[in-house]
């Protein structure tokens, strides 16, 4: 067992991919649905992507002020 979800050769006759996680495509652990789409993530793969995209973007958003803030008016 990982953080990132349970290897699919456990389950040789899982057929429903509905259990497979978005992010890391194992079976999820610890799942967690989003309310928006109902896709299913393990809560370690999520609560992870949710962290590097806030970082990301927290990023982004200066660069573009940095960006905006050099244009010629």
């Amino acid at each position: 067992m990982t953080d990132c979800g349970y290897d699919k050769k456990r389950f040789p006759n899982l057929t429903n991919e509905n259990l497979d996680c978005p992010i890391c495509t194992n079976v999820v652990i610890f799942p967690k649905e989003c309310s928006g789409c109902g896709d299913l993530f393990c809560g370690k793969c999520i609560d992870d992507w949710i962290k590097k995209a806030k970082y990301i973007s927290n990023q982004l958003v200066h660069v573009l002020k940095d960006v905006m803030e050099s244009l010629p008016i």
